[in-house]
């Protein structure tokens, strides 16, 4: 509300901060090499280079139950 934009970004640049561009609610990082995109209700990690959005914690543990579900079933089925 009393912000000029919604989402503002900066970075250092010696002992001067400085706007960081910002397009279509998405900050490259190029310390990261990844991009914060604004979604819904938080921000996520963005990799541009595989076109892909990091997983989140909860999305990664899920993939890992998931994983050590499949791996009791292949043992199962030996």
């Amino acid at each position: 509300k009393y912000l000029p934009a919604p989402i503002m970004a900066f970075h250092h640049q010696g002992d001067r901060l400085l706007t960081t561009p910002v397009s279509d609610e998405r900050i490259l990082s190029p310390r990261l090499g990844l991009e914060i995109v604004r979604t819904e209700n938080n921000f996520r990690l963005f990799d541009p280079g595989k076109n892909e959005f990091l997983r989140t914690l909860e999305e990664a543990e899920s993939e890992l139950e998931r994983l050590r579900s499949e791996i009791e079933r292949l043992k199962a089925e030996k």
